[in-house]
């Protein structure tokens, strides 16, 4: 099964995306009902030892500060089954996030758009949406208060499809 690492959202953050999946449902495959949270994938990875991966992740959330993090805008993966999402303005930290992930397992091959070259941060609203449906979602991302300020205060291990967490950490670092 593949796994993700994901960072979680504080509360505040959390329930206005959640109030965005719930006015994209009736348009979309509903995030809202996926089973995961609202969040920012660090990295995907196909054959991963989970056990390790828990005990790094559990290391990591104790010697890591929450992050602060701006959603200043929206994006789309554009295909025959779009993703739309929020993004994130890129820092430094958010990026040592990422590669401090990366490089704790570094014996383990990420998907390739998880790459340091090729990672783009984002936190999914809608997905599988066909092209008629991006002008109906994009007109319920107006009720959306960006920018969005907020925090990273968890890290999490996901294993999906079906999504199933497999531990989450607060951040707890100084």
């Amino acid at each position: 099964m593949p796994h993700s690492v994901e960072m979680y959202f504080d509360f505040v953050t959390d329930g206005v995306i959640r109030d965005a999946w719930q006015r994209m449902a009736p348009l979309s495959y509903s995030v809202l009902n996926s089973g995961t949270q609202p969040h920012l994938k660090l990295a995907l990875y196909d054959n991963l030892e989970a056990p390790a991966m828990v005990k790094a992740l559990e290391k990591f959330a104790k010697s890591t500060a929450p992050l602060e993090v701006v959603l200043p805008g929206i994006g789309i993966f554009p295909s025959d089954r779009s993703i739309v999402f929020l993004a994130p303005a890129m820092t430094e930290r958010l990026l040592q996030f990422h590669s401090q992930i990366l490089q704790r397992f570094g014996h383990c091959q990420p998907w390739e758009y998880c790459l340091p070259s090729r990672w783009v941060p984002h936190c999914v609203l809608a997905r599988e949406l066909p092209p008629a449906g991006l002008p109906k979602i994009f007109d319920a991302c107006r009720a959306i208060p960006l920018p969005l300020s907020g925090r990273l205060e968890k890290i999490a291990l996901v294993e999906f499809e079906p999504v199933k967490e497999i531990c989450v950490f607060e951040l707890e670092g100084g």
